[in-house]
């Protein structure tokens, strides 16, 4: 078998293969000694959990994996853990950046002093690299510019490293890219301090197309609210943007439903309660204690968990299956038909 069959065999399409060879073809090794490598590196990256389509986008990524003997491969798997990885967390980030079994321990173990060194403590330190193992191939010092870049837009380094501990992709983007995106939401209506504010506590918006932000808002709008009430909502509780147009539309509809409208407006931070959960508890107030829901005793609705199931004597699970939102939705959709007749 050729060494184009092995690779056709193993799943890769002839351009994803010629990347490989070619690289190979570079370094000056012979066809059948980059055969013998593939044919022992395949399977122990397919034993230690990567897919096949994984496997094909790390090596033509960075085609240099097969030129690792498996026992080394093996030992810098073996040498991740003992830094403080789970197994789970060292196979995403070897699926993300296969470069990490390129560079040395030595280079690894600078990389988390060095974030250490920086302010985040070292379950941070951890948490950051295996979720945005990018970071490893940057440079100490590109990590201290770009803090520094975000503190000169108005952030605080405490509030840096709590945004980049919540999204560490944040050092993937350039700050070119954050600042038009807050030009962008300046011209929606927010201002740059509530644009800092809001960020610092939802840092994902920076990694949301202006489009999607956009989209939150018209729908909000769509939903009866005014473009003030919208803004006021979205400061209060930035997180609404990552919630699809669907979820805001159930959870709304059924709150206008029990007459709350107002106080979502005011306190927008209640949308963070799913709708099955509010519309379980409602029907469990009326039909069990024979209390209506009102914006005089609403808060009822959302005490947290623990309080409601302790005072009610009734569990999460319970109340999910004995007022289903199911038939919420039918009843809604009956009434919505019948307007239609």
């Amino acid at each position: 078998m050729s060494i184009d069959e092995l690779f056709s065999k193993l799943g890769y399409k002839k351009e994803e293969y010629t990347l490989v060879k070619d690289y190979y073809k570079r370094m000056g090794l012979k066809e059948e000694t980059l055969y013998g490598k593939v044919s022992d590196t395949y399977p122990f990256l397919l034993k230690i959990g990567c897919s096949k389509k994984e496997i094909i986008k790390m090596s033509t990524s960075f085609a240099a994996i097969y030129s690792y003997n498996v026992d080394n491969l093996s030992q810098k798997l073996i040498d991740l853990e003992e830094l403080g990885y789970t197994k789970k967390e060292v196979i995403k980030i070897i699926k993300e950046e296969p470069q990490v079994f390129g560079y040395s321990i030595n280079k690894i173990k600078r990389k988390l002093n060095s974030l250490e060194e920086i302010g985040y403590e070292r379950k941070n330190v951890l948490k950051i690299t295996y979720t945005t193992p990018v970071i490893f191939s940057y440079d100490s010092q590109s990590i201290k510019n770009k803090i520094d870049d975000l503190m000169e837009l108005g952030y605080k380094k405490k509030d840096v490293l709590k945004m980049t501990k919540a999204f560490p992709k944040l050092y993937n983007l350039s700050i070119e890219y954050i600042k038009q995106r807050i030009k962008d939401m300046i011209l929606l209506g927010y201002t740059k301090e509530e644009i800092i504010n809001m960020t610092i506590d939802m840092p994902t918006i920076y990694g949301y197309g202006i489009d999607n932000i956009t989209g939150t808002l018209e729908k909000l709008e769509e939903l009866n609210y005014t473009k003030e009430e919208v803004l006021n909502m979205t400061k209060n509780f930035p997180a609404i943007f990552g919630y699809s147009a669907e979820n805001l539309k159930q959870k709304i509809e059924f709150y206008d439903y029990i007459d709350l409208h107002e106080i979502i407006a005011n306190e927008s931070f209640h949308l963070m309660q799913s709708a099955p959960v509010s519309y379980a508890r409602y029907k469990f107030y009326n039909e069990e204690e024979g209390i209506s829901i009102d914006i005089n005793n609403y808060g009822k609705l959302f005490v947290n968990n623990k309080y409601f199931e302790k005072h009610s004597k009734i569990t999460k699970r319970e109340l999910l299956e004995k007022y289903k939102f199911e038939t919420y939705l039918e009843e809604k959709n009956k009434v919505n038909v019948k307007k239609k007749i």
